[in-house]
């Protein structure tokens, strides 16, 4: 157990679970070398950490003070938000800070367990990804501080190697279903434009389209500025616009008509946004198209 001294008191912040003259009772192909938990208490520890690890570590950044982590792997700065997993990288070197208190879980592992994970499919490259605290989660974590600190009984190793690869499991299957349904909200949202593409004329009801994809006002918002860069009533005014030009081109009809044919509240606002849009009022762009092609 390791303590740290802060205005003289001595602080808990590292727990750790050692394998050392430990006997395994059965070789599980993916044994763990070692684990720690820690609650670094605020100033503990400095900014601009730089290891070298010669062995695979795997972080479960459950909590901290701090909004999120900083880390640099393999030149690329990442500022991710708690939870959080990682994969530190190994063989090279590697940055970090810690601008104060976290709550983690540390696995390690020898190296020569990572072609054994990319035998079964699990990516061990170095990365962060955002995970979510799940009851199984907790209760794993939970199970692996019940053994900090304290000498291994027969039997306790391989629960532990069981336990690991489960907590490992756990968190890659976040970061694949994560990602899977990210792509789902994607396509959804593109369908939702695509209907606003082919019905931007009609009166859409914005809570019936929702309904039917499974979407709250809010995380609709969310996940359509994820695809678009523009809100959805913007991008069906543009659809309008875009009709409106075509109409300007290939009608008389006069302006006040066109305002009212593609429902803007009324004229005035209507050329604002033609303007707004196309850089000339609708009564330009229709003499300028003219004078081109008379």
């Amino acid at each position: 157990m390791i303590y740290s001294v802060k205005n003289g008191e001595y602080m808990k912040t590292w727990r750790q679970i050692s394998t050392q003259n430990a006997i395994r009772r059965f070789n599980f192909p993916f044994p763990i070398m070692g684990a720690g938990y820690y609650t670094n208490q605020p100033d503990v520890w400095q900014k601009n950490q730089v290891r070298c690890f010669n062995y695979v570590e795997i972080g479960i950044r459950i909590s901290a003070l701090e909004d999120h982590a900083v880390d640099i792997i393999r030149g690329k700065r990442y500022e991710t938000k708690f939870p959080h997993a990682i994969i530190k990288p190994y063989g090279e070197y590697y940055k970090y800070d810690v601008e104060c208190g976290r709550e983690a879980l540390l696995l390690d592992y020898p190296l020569n367990c990572v072609e054994r994970f990319e035998k079964i499919g699990f990516d061990m490259t170095p990365r962060i990804w955002k995970m979510k605290m799940t009851h199984k989660i907790s209760s794993l974590i939970h199970f692996f501080t019940e053994f900090m600190d304290t000498p291994l009984k027969p039997g306790d190793l391989e629960s532990l190697d069981i336990a690991a690869f489960q907590l490992l499991e756990e968190i890659l299957f976040q970061e694949v279903k994560l990602d899977t349904d990210a792509s789902l909200n994607k396509t959804k949202i593109q369908e939702i434009a695509d209907y606003f593409q082919l019905h931007f004329m009609d009166d859409i009801s914005l809570d019936d389209i929702l309904r039917r994809h499974g979407f709250s006002h809010r995380s609709f918002y969310r996940h359509w500025n994820t695809v678009f860069d523009i809100k959805p009533i913007q991008y069906i005014n543009n659809l309008k616009l875009e009709r409106a030009q075509k109409f300007l081109l290939e009608t008389d009809l006069p302006v006040a008509d066109l305002a009212e044919m593609f429902k803007f509240n009324d004229t005035t606002y209507f050329i604002s946004m033609f303007k707004r849009r196309f850089g000339q009022t609708p009564h330009q762009f229709r003499l300028n198209a003219l004078r081109m092609y008379p």
